[in-house]
């Protein structure tokens, strides 16, 4: 076998390990929270993140991850080609993308608690 076939094929691999191990991973919280319900008091805590989870969910995750993309096109139009302008573009961008993955990290968490 030649050297750049098993390269594409542990790229490959890679790339399905890297899809699947979070889904693996909130499967397994999920199934340790059912068997020990006391983990699951612990983790779930006073439960004020619940509601916050319920309210501003998957379609805000979403919502600001597309916001993140179209703001990369638009104000790259926009905004000149300085160093100002770069923080401009980037700054807003990454803070969406963070408030993007904090969102849907909490949709699921509480997915992992949820019966």
């Amino acid at each position: 076998m030649p050297a750049w076939t098993l390269l594409l094929l542990l790229v490959f691999a890679a790339f399905v390990s890297a899809i699947f191990w979070p889904a693996v991973y909130a499967m397994a919280f999920r199934q340790m929270f059912r068997a020990w319900p006391d983990a699951r008091d612990a983790f779930v805590g006073r439960g004020s993140w619940l509601s916050f989870s319920r309210r501003f969910g998957r379609a805000y995750a979403v919502g600001a991850l597309a916001l993140a993309f179209a703001w990369i096109l638009v104000g790259s139009r926009l905004l000149p080609d300085t160093t100002i302008g770069a923080w401009l573009l980037f700054g807003p961008a990454i803070l969406l993308i963070a408030v993007a993955v904090s969102l849907g990290a909490l949709v699921v968490c509480r997915w992992a608690v949820d019966d």
